[in-house]
């Protein structure tokens, strides 16, 4: 899961028109703090999925509105903001929470320090990187795969469907874990060796699946059908996107799913 520690964010926003301040914002455990040698700030995160809505207890607007339109609070874990330009702004907001929505990044410095690393060495200095890792509880995992895999993209947080995997299609978030709906499919199952610990509950390893789609799929491995396949379904099931197929050891999920290559 991704877990960024320094971020910088953009350097200007489009409302900003007067002098600004520079100040340091550290995350631990989801509550913030913000310190300038004129004001306290703290305020709570209410994640859902990608975004969060906070509460500010003391604050001015013009800071308020600030940090809503730049800075991004990933449901991975933590995240530190270092650096943070505010800037004093003749632009006001009637409400006490804002909502943080845009990712920034610093991209090009997220990797640095490991060119020439090879083995153990790349293998920690990348642990490092993404520490502290933060594993979802298993059923929290419904409420992240709303928002990861969210029909509406621009909104996932009150898009009313999600995507499945299998089938392309959209379907009622309502659904998630009812037999005529959707539910967690692993894309490396379970059966091989996922059973317990972070890798159950690894975001990158988990998408809505329909509930016929999925038992049909089981445990085979991902893959084209062989040519010496004695019976190879397109598509490999009945509900399924008519790109995907299947024969008695493999299942290939829709192209558009697929990786660069295929077993």
């Amino acid at each position: 899961m991704l877990n960024t520690n320094f971020l910088t964010c953009p350097s200007t926003p489009p409302f900003a028109n007067t002098q600004h301040k520079r100040r340091e914002i550290r995350a631990i455990n989801g509550l913030f703090s913000c310190s300038s040698m004129d004001s306290l700030l703290v305020f709570s995160p209410k994640v859902k999925g990608g975004r969060a809505d906070y509460t500010f207890t003391s604050a001015s607007d013009h800071f308020k509105s600030a940090l809503r339109n730049w800075c991004h609070l990933l449901i991975s874990g933590t995240v530190v903001l270092s650096s943070l330009h505010v800037y004093d702004i003749a632009y006001a907001i009637d409400k006490s929470k804002a909502i943080i929505k845009h990712p920034c990044e610093e991209i090009g410095t997220y990797y640095n320090h490991l060119e020439g690393l090879k083995g153990v060495d790349l293998a920690k200095r990348l642990n490092s990187i993404v520490s502290p890792h933060y594993s979802l509880p298993y059923k929290k995992v419904w409420e992240a795969l709303k928002i990861l895999d969210a029909a509406d993209i621009d909104h996932p947080e009150i898009s009313s469907d999600v995507i499945e995997v299998y089938t392309q299609g959209a379907v009622s978030k309502q659904l998630a874990g009812k037999s005529e709906g959707w539910n967690r499919e692993h894309l490396w199952p379970r059966s091989y060796g996922l059973q317990k610990g972070p890798a159950h509950t690894d975001l990158h390893n988990i998408r809505p699946a329909d509930v016929n789609v999925n038992s049909a799929r089981g445990n085979k491995y991902y893959g084209e059908c062989s040519p010496t396949s004695a019976r190879c379904l397109r598509p490999a099931a009945r509900e399924a996107a008519s790109d995907t197929e299947a024969d008695n050891e493999k299942w290939a999920p829709p192209i558009q799913e697929r990786g660069d290559n295929v077993i």
